[in-house]
């Protein structure tokens, strides 16, 4: 099966503010595509910061973050020596009304949940008075009973799936539903790796094996604050100001997405690299990439990343461009991205025009480079 570069059947476009209300989440839907991933293939869900040794792969990657956009999402990012400066100037603006002066300049960069979390506080009164934390603050009690509402509404959603079920693993998920709902209930703060982490967690037998993962697909669906404001205003109401006006931008600054992750002995090299936004590259971090399109499917990455790498030959053919040096990128990065999705997704390189010799000395590199052909095999 190839993952189509073309324009996918969603019509939710997550990238469009006027596409759904402050408040509002993607609507929760069990994903109807057919991939059959074995329980092996559902990796650890997780957000921590990214953190990578910096080589020169990595730095003339992450300075093209002005003229690429993020592979994955298709949208402009803040190059990182930006943001940066960004983060310094934010220290010098305390209060949220001299916060937004400034970032109004960069709301184009938001993305969806932050741009709704912008508006909230342009639209606050005393803007002058109050800083972020003391905006999101005040909207905590509602959003928080938001929340709950929609952690319980994903979690019920799948129970047409569990009913279907053998008996031992439907008792062993409804038991994992049930004490996330007691948690959600009780303490109102509600994460959803526990409840991903104890589903990947199951043996179940081959013939529950497609509906454990429909149960993950739809449960992955939880609130959080990357995609939910509600999720957003509960965790960042704990945060100083300064931390949450950075947050706002953070998510769309440029960083090294490695194709086939390095926890999983991906190789720390230019042609395992794409250029992202932090968002997805904290979304994604060790998740097989068929596994993260499959997830994600409202936004259309197989697409974007044929975009990428329409980019990058743009940038290869352009003999004045630092690109062009490095002419063996594009087939790289096809070949990782395929070895990643296990043939899934195949990118086409058809409009690279490159000499005989820099053939030649692509090739030469590829024999060289038999860890790289190793690990992705």
């Amino acid at each position: 099966m190839k993952i189509s570069v073309e324009p996918t059947r969603f019509q939710y476009n997550y990238y469009n503010r006027g596409a759904a209300a402050p408040g509002k989440n993607i609507p929760p839907q069990v994903p109807d595509k057919n991939y059959n991933l074995p329980t092996s293939s559902l990796s650890l869900v997780n957000f921590p910061s990214i953190s990578f040794k910096m080589n020169s792969d990595a730095g003339f990657l992450l300075s093209q973050a002005g003229r690429l956009k993020c592979a994955y999402s298709g949208r402009d990012m803040i190059p990182l020596m930006e943001a940066k400066n960004i983060y310094a100037k934010l220290l010098k603006r305390p209060n949220a009304q001299s916060a937004i002066n400034f970032l109004v300049h960069y709301a184009d960069y938001m993305h969806e949940v932050e741009g709704y979390v912008f508006d909230l506080f342009q639209d606050a009164p005393h803007k002058a008075k109050k800083d972020f934390q003391t905006i999101l603050q005040e909207h905590k009690p509602d959003a928080l009973t938001r929340l709950k509402e929609k952690q319980i509404t994903v979690l019920s959603s799948a129970d047409k799936i569990i009913n279907t079920m053998g008996e031992p693993t439907a008792e062993k998920i409804l038991k994992i539903k049930n004490q996330s709902i007691e948690q959600i209930l009780n303490n109102g703060i509600f994460g959803r790796k526990a409840p991903l982490d104890l589903i990947k967690a199951i043996k179940a037998p081959q013939e529950d094996l497609a509906k454990v993962i429909k149960v993950y697909q739809a449960w992955y669906k939880l609130p959080a604050s990357s995609k939910d404001m509600d999720a957003f205003i509960v965790k960042y109401s704990k945060e100083p100001h300064n931390n949450i006006a950075k947050r706002l931008i953070s998510t769309a600054v440029g960083s090294i997405e490695h194709i086939r992750p390095q926890q999983r002995n991906g190789d720390d090299k230019l042609g395992n690299y794409l250029l992202v936004s932090a968002a997805f590259n904290n979304n994604r971090q060790s998740m097989p990439l068929s596994e993260y399109i499959m997830l994600n499917e409202e936004v259309d990455i197989a697409k974007n990343l044929q975009k990428y790498m329409n980019d990058v030959i743009r940038e290869v053919n352009n003999p004045k461009s630092k690109f062009a040096q490095r002419s063996y990128y594009p087939e790289s990065i096809k070949r990782a991205v395929e070895a990643e999705t296990d043939g899934k997704m195949i990118l086409n390189t058809e409009g690279l025009r490159i000499s005989k010799a820099q053939q030649r000395q692509n090739n030469a590199t590829d024999r060289l480079s038999q860890r790289y052909v190793v690990v992705c095999k």
